[in-house]
């Protein structure tokens, strides 16, 4: 398999074209703190992960620290409560997995993809 890259989610026109694509496929959000060694670690694990992505996901990432307001669109349009690091797939317009900190792993990514394809 080809590695996949990571779309920037920075506006809320990004959010809506997310939403809309998981009607297709399933969409992986990853929330990432710049500031914050631990969201430096689960970035590291997605990384691996795209080297060998599973279930045809589209990614996107939002760096909290420059896009506040979209990070807080996210909570507030897929009812998630927000959390840096945090990982979201969502798959039809709704998130339908979660996780957050030391639970982001390219494991846990692979599962939760490979559920919900």
């Amino acid at each position: 398999m080809t590695s996949k890259t990571l779309r920037t989610l920075d506006s809320p026109g990004a959010l809506d074209e997310l939403v809309q694509q998981s009607q297709q496929r399933p969409q992986l959000l990853f929330k990432h703190s710049s500031a914050c060694p631990l969201s430096a670690m689960a970035y590291a694990e997605l990384q691996d992960h795209l080297e060998e992505p599973v279930g045809g996901a589209d990614y996107w990432l939002v760096t909290v620290q420059t896009a506040r307001p979209v990070s807080n669109s996210v909570e507030a349009q897929l009812a998630v409560r927000h959390e840096t690091p945090q990982a979201i797939v969502v798959r039809s317009g709704k998130a339908v997995w979660t996780a957050s900190h030391r639970a982001i792993t390219r494991r846990s990514l692979q599962a939760a993809l490979s559920s919900h394809t």
